[in-house]
């Protein structure tokens, strides 16, 4: 299961877990880890995160392995594959990075392995929340805030959702996309950025640079060397 950090993962994977109980499914034969709970254990590699599943998968019948935010493990791609490979194992991945977001999963679990692509809540689905406003009012606020389920929650335009809002922009701009690049420098990125986040329309915008970085591509805006942007047809086309 993929998506953006906080578009509602952890609790898709909270419903999944409630409805194997219902089931009739035993509770003690699933096992749920979030390795972005502050209460879990830290891993230093997949082996040691790896000794601490062992134990509780039963010998007998079918273990349910429900791993949430699993990329903060080390090497989290051999633990995934180790479990797959056994067949009394059913395993439920989320991930947040840019490697699950560019799809890069698929190199170590081609055709073992089906894809749940979360996004942000749907106007369709946003609208549902305010049932006594006006649509056109709440289309402006979901113009503006965007559809993250838990800031939809909060006072439009309060210090509490803008903060909110503002966390998860630094956190994608900085700990998955700096880090799917390479960048290391985050004043001189947010500092190229800042102007063209300010715009708000819906036209490509570019950031041409003839540095030989990697291409960025985040909320809109891609920074890419002038060459290859000249030399691309469907850049160019865009203008």
């Amino acid at each position: 299961m993929t998506g953006i950090r906080r578009c509602g993962k952890t609790t898709l994977f909270e419903l999944f877990r409630k409805q194997i109980v219902e089931s009739g499914l035993a509770a003690d034969r699933i096992i749920a880890i979030n390795f972005e709970d502050p209460d879990c254990a830290s891993f230093a590699g997949w082996r040691e995160a790896w000794e601490f599943i062992k134990p509780n998968i039963k010998p007998d019948g079918r273990t349910y392995v429900f791993l949430d935010e699993v990329q903060n493990v080390p090497e989290f791609e051999k633990l995934v594959d180790g479990l797959y490979s056994r067949k009394n194992l059913d395993v439920y991945i989320t991930g947040s990075n840019a490697k699950f977001l560019s799809g890069e999963l698929a190199t170590f679990l081609t055709g073992r392995y089906v894809a749940i692509r979360l996004q942000p809540l749907h106007f369709t689905e946003y609208i549902t929340l305010f049932p006594d406003r006006d649509a056109h009012s709440i289309f402006n606020d979901f113009l503006r805030f965007g559809g993250f389920p838990f800031a939809a929650q909060l006072a439009n335009g309060s210090h509490t959702q803008l903060d909110y809002l503002s966390g998860i922009l630094d956190t994608v701009l900085y700990k998955d996309v700096m880090a799917r690049n390479g960048y290391r420098d985050e004043a001189t990125l947010s500092r190229e950025l800042a102007p063209l986040r300010a715009i708000r329309d819906n036209r490509p915008k570019f950031l041409l640079t003839l540095d030989n970085d990697p291409p960025l591509d985040h909320d809109g805006i891609k920074r890419m060397n002038v060459v290859e942007f000249l030399l691309d047809p469907k850049s160019l086309k865009t203008l």
